[in-house]
């Protein structure tokens, strides 16, 4: 992760937090590589099966990056020094599978890893759960992994894969597309064509959060100007986020009214931002108040100065997203915002994001760790760019509510600073959060085991097996 030629998303988890990574992380970036040699203060490996790490601070959620694979687990150094640059091409590690195949975008195969440690089924599932009591009975003792292959395939577009499930090409899939909500789980209730082929499913609230967000370096949308926050704010007053949850989701996500997701430690549906409020009269009256008008007749309005005013949104080209794109288009239109929409591959859009280079653009986002940090940090300052704030916010109130709170223990104290961080949020309006969204996975009767973990930070396959009797993939 320190090695800046691989670029590591999650650096800001330990940047500045295990003591001596800044000055190790100063000479790797001028040298453009690290020496794996150098010692680290905070990273001390104390016997064969004990290593130590010191932080700079106090961090209470520091505990959490032990469960997530992306920041704590092992690669051997043979390995990074045999693919060097191109080392998270070539995954190596010591997990239940070893990757078999890999066509990037398409198709991936696992197997069963032979030198995989001996470990078996568990679990202490609650008196009244019945559900992980059946799945306790039947797998309880089995050696881990159960299954000796995993496919997992990658389609983009929503119908096909529906089809490839319905056709049983596909065991389980993994969150069904909104798009089929009504005729796969009319009013939430599994469809009775399904469930009389065995099917079964379940729904969870996601622990994640849809949003918008807008550079605060573009000169036409950023900034923390009166008159800049006022557009920004404007623009999010007039986007109808209940149309893109009746209407796009199927009603399968409610209105986001924070900064952060359900699940998360402090959440509370009751408490309310004006980030969810969809108010056309106030948002006119704001563009108005503050310059934003229509001076040439054409129906959309102009910069203060005169110069066009041009909201360049991004997106991929999916059935989804060109939906958003004509709500968002149907909404600035009643306000007089001229709205345009450029589109590339998902990969493309995220380098540029980045580099800043996107002036605005919506993401999705699922926790990590049962904490509001896991979004509150991708609004920190010092994280813009690279480190996650894609929206290059940097309020110096904001940032030091977020340093007080990564160092508060109290999980009281800890939510009041949410709450107020999600106020300066709502107040200069560097996202226009969304919505949560309900997540429903399906799988066929033969799949046993299967559960969606509450955060989604390691592969859940070990934890379940197929049944080869009933199986149609399984040769007779």
């Amino acid at each position: 992760m320190l090695d800046p030629r691989n670029a590591a998303r999650l650096l800001s988890e330990i940047e500045g937090v295990i003591a001596g990574t800044d000055e190790i992380l100063a000479r790797a970036r001028k040298a453009n590589r690290l020496d794996y040699d150098e010692p680290v203060e905070g990273l001390q490996v104390l016997d064969r099966y004990t290593w130590r790490i010191k932080l700079t601070r106090p961090l209470f959620n520091f505990i959490y990056q032990f469960a997530d694979c992306r920041v704590s687990c092992a690669i051997a150094r043979e390995v990074v020094e045999r693919y060097a640059d191109d080392v998270g091409g070539h995954p190596v590690g010591t997990g239940p599978f070893r990757l078999v195949t890999w066509k990037r975008s398409s198709k991936t195969i696992f197997e069963a890893n032979p030198g995989f440690r001996e470990e078996y089924f568990d679990g202490q599932p609650a008196p009244d759960d019945k559900e992980g009591l059946e799945i306790l009975a039947k797998l309880k003792g089995r050696r881990i992994p159960m299954v000796g292959r995993v496919e997992v395939y990658v389609i983009d577009e929503q119908q096909p894969r529906w089809l490839a499930f319905l056709n049983a090409e596909h065991d389980l899939i993994f969150r069904v597309g909104e798009e089929f909500a009504n005729v796969a789980m009319p009013n939430n209730v599994i469809a009775p064509n399904l469930a009389k082929r065995g099917i079964r499913m379940a729904q969870v609230p996601g622990m994640d959060i849809t949003f918008n967000y807008f550079n605060m370096e573009d000169p036409t949308v950023g900034g923390y100007t009166p008159d800049k926050v006022a557009l920004r704010r404007a623009i999010s007053l007039a986007y109808n986020t209940k149309d893109e949850i009746t209407i796009i989701r199927k009603n399968q996500a409610v209105p986001a009214s924070t900064p952060y997701g359900p699940g998360v430690i402090g959440y509370d549906p009751r408490f309310r931002t004006e980030m969810a409020e969809f108010n056309p009269a106030k948002s006119k009256a704001l563009l108005d108040m503050f310059g934003y008008l229509d001076r040439d007749g054409d129906g959309y309005r102009e910069m203060p100065d005169g110069s066009p005013l041009v909201l360049r949104s991004n997106s991929t080209p999916t059935a989804r997203d060109n939906q958003l794109d004509e709500l968002w288009k149907r909404s600035m239109d009643e306000i007089g915002v001229r709205f345009t929409v450029r589109k590339a591959k998902w990969p493309d859009l995220l380098k540029e994001g980045y580099a800043g280079k996107l002036m605005f653009w919506q993401l999705g986002g699922s926790a990590s760790q049962p904490e509001a940090d896991t979004w509150l940090t991708s609004l920190y300052g010092p994280n813009s760019g690279l480190k996650g704030n894609l929206a290059r916010f940097r309020l110096p109130a904001y940032d030091r509510l977020y340093e007080t709170a990564r160092v508060t223990y109290d999980a009281t104290e800890r939510v009041r600073l949410n709450r107020e961080m999600a106020r300066f949020v709502a107040a200069y309006a560097p996202w226009k959060v969304n919505t949560h969204r309900i997540l429903t996975d399906m799988w066929y009767p033969w799949v046993i085991g299967y559960r969606r973990p509450q955060i989604q930070n390691q592969n859940f396959w070990r934890f379940i097996d197929i049944d080869t009797a009933t199986s149609p993939a399984v040769p007779r």
